[in-house]
């Protein structure tokens, strides 16, 4: 199925559906796309020689609602489960889930850095007033979270690692997108956006960061010189419906994977900037 055209970067798509309210996409090294349901589903997609789009329900988490994904340099799945306020992993080769690390409240996107250690956003408290997320670090092979010490962040959300390597995180709540030096602690302001809730970020290899609003419906990009640009929108909703985490995926990384958190699609479409590869370290 292909929708009208609703942005000047190309045509959205509909990639698979139905799928039950997806938050969370990311791509492993076969090409195959993964995304999490609102009920526990873990979701596999395909495409064949054709380019047609076809899916399956890998496993059943029974773990509430699926957020952020991961994958390692073995193709296993790392997945934000705040209903059990951990981050479980699933191997699909041997269909084993374990729990990988818990006692975070609420996990919700997570980044690999080089060394196999998880940067796992915790968004905290989702009541809009109150400012007490964080950012954790699971070492590499899982186990109990180190806490990343920072300022109180409002609902740190979707996580990408610039080519400085410094770590951009959505604030869904401030709203706006913030730098962080894991290294040192220091935070910088990025972007500061207004009536909107930015949800997932990608970064891209000319320096620009895609940021998906999951209201109002839009994805802009960020670059340092240009500053702020309107991807994608849709006032309707018809076409566009709450884009959460977004991830470039296809051989060239010119394809963007849009998951749809009040939808039933997962959607793709095509730009002009080659999305900068996820680090996909050995974990034992």
């Amino acid at each position: 199925m292909t929708l009208a055209p609703v942005a000047s970067h190309g045509l959205l798509r509909v990639l698979a559906e139905p799928l039950d309210h997806v938050e969370g996409v990311a791509e492993t090294s076969d090409g195959a796309l993964w995304a999490g349901g609102e009920a526990g589903q873990l979701y596999r997609l395909e495409a064949d020689v054709s380019g047609a789009w076809s899916w399956e329900q890998v496993a059943d988490t029974r773990a509430g609602m699926l957020l952020g994904l991961a994958v390692d340099d073995s193709d296993r799945v790392y997945i934000c489960a705040p209903e059990q306020t951990a981050v479980l992993r699933y191997d699909h080769r041997t269909s084993e889930l374990v729990t990988y690390a818990d006692g975070i409240r609420t996990p919700n996107v997570a980044v690999f850095e080089s060394n196999g250690d998880l940067i796992v956003s915790d968004s905290g408290s989702p009541v809009l007033e109150k400012v007490d997320g964080t950012i954790v670090r699971i070492r590499t092979g899982g186990g109990d979270p180190d806490i990343i010490e920072l300022r109180p962040l409002h609902f740190p959300n979707g996580l990408a690692f610039l080519r400085d390597g410094r770590l951009a995180v959505a604030e869904s709540f401030a709203p706006g997108i913030i730098v962080i030096d894991l290294t040192t602690g220091s935070v910088e302001p990025l972007v500061e956006l207004h009536r909107a809730i930015p949800d997932g970020l990608a970064a891209d290899d000319e320096g620009g960061l895609l940021i998906s609003c999951f209201q109002p419906n839009v994805i802009y990009r960020h670059h340092p010189e240009s500053g702020l640009e309107t991807v994608i929108e849709d006032w309707t909703g018809q076409r566009l419906l709450s884009p959460t985490n977004v991830a470039y995926v296809g051989t060239e990384r010119r394809t963007i994977a849009i998951a749809s958190l009040l939808g039933w699609s997962l959607l793709a479409l095509d730009v002009p900037w080659t999305g900068t590869p996820l680090t996909r370290p050995h974990v034992p």
